[in-house]
């Protein structure tokens, strides 16, 4: 289960995520990696000690997961002026799905919880910041 820490009004649009890509094999298997990356930033004057990133899988990527963590352990701190690429990957079973439903799955991963500070957490979506 996820919890959503709403920013406090000062802290309105701390970050951003953006530019998400992501890539599979359009031939379905029992073991296929889901690779991902995207673009995080700092909207804020302040610097964030940003310690995790995690997707938030829908049930149709849960039901395929195969991987047993995909946690990106971050650990760095950034400042307004700084911009992080993430990337990650999972191991999912394909094989019961078709070409369309494996287009889906990209489309499918596009939110983020993201652990800063001392534990804080916020929930982001591609293209929006943690104030939308």
């Amino acid at each position: 289960m996820f919890s959503l820490i709403i920013p406090k009004k000062e802290d309105h649009q701390l970050f951003y995520i953006s530019g998400l890509g992501a890539s599979i094999s359009s031939a379905p298997s029992e073991m296929e990696v889901l690779n991902y990356n995207l673009k995080f930033s700092i909207l804020s004057s302040k610097n964030f000690k940003i310690k995790s990133i995690k997707p938030i899988l829908n049930e149709k990527l849960e039901n395929i997961l195969l991987s047993n963590s995909i946690n990106i352990s971050v650990e760095k701190t950034l400042s307004k002026s700084n911009e992080l690429l993430i990337e990650g990957e999972m191991i999912v079973d394909t094989s019961t799905l078709e070409e369309e439903e494996l287009n889906h799955l990209l489309l499918d991963l596009n939110t983020f919880k993201v652990v800063f500070n001392n534990g804080e957490e916020i929930i982001l979506s591609n293209g929006s910041g943690s104030g939308s």
